[in-house]
């Protein structure tokens, strides 16, 4: 139980002094060594622990990819992956969906707008935001919030 324990407090710290990779808590690298996680546990026994550990219950598995995520989540996506089709099908999973758009053609006469210029439109349940700050940002969501 104790070791348990120990295991949630490395979780718990992890969120207040993250590092791009989990396995850098116990290098010796003195920008990313954390010293009350190594003294605590060995990296192989975190591992170990992790691996094993499963907060759903894996008997209910279904065909859906997204059944162990909580229903209500809200996604926030960057302009690599936020599309109108992923918008839809996260809306029709409920939830929510937000995200920057990259521009597919280029917006011309928006760019002659002053900056802070700002246009709204709706489809459906999507709401896409563009606005002209150095360049033309387009930001769309699915989420149920009052516009």
């Amino acid at each position: 139980m104790e070791e348990l324990l120990t295991f949630y407090g490395i979780l718990i710290t992890s969120g207040y002094s993250s590092v791009p990779r989990r396995h850098m808590y116990w290098s010796l690298d003195s920008d990313v060594h954390n010293e009350s996680i190594s003294d605590a546990m060995r990296r192989n026994r975190f591992d170990e622990i992790m691996a094993s550990i499963h907060v759903v219950d894996n008997t209910k598995i279904t065909d859906d990819p997204f059944f162990k995520v909580p229903q209500g989540c809200k996604f926030i996506h960057d302009n690599l992956f936020t599309s109108l089709g992923l918008l839809d099908e996260m809306k029709k999973r409920r939830y929510g969906s937000s995200g920057t758009m990259r521009q597919t053609s280029p917006q011309k006469e928006f760019m002659k707008l002053s900056r802070g210029t700002s246009e709204v439109l709706t489809q459906g349940d999507k709401l896409l935001v563009h606005w002209k700050d150095n360049n033309v940002v387009t930001v769309a969501t699915n989420m149920e919030e009052k516009y």
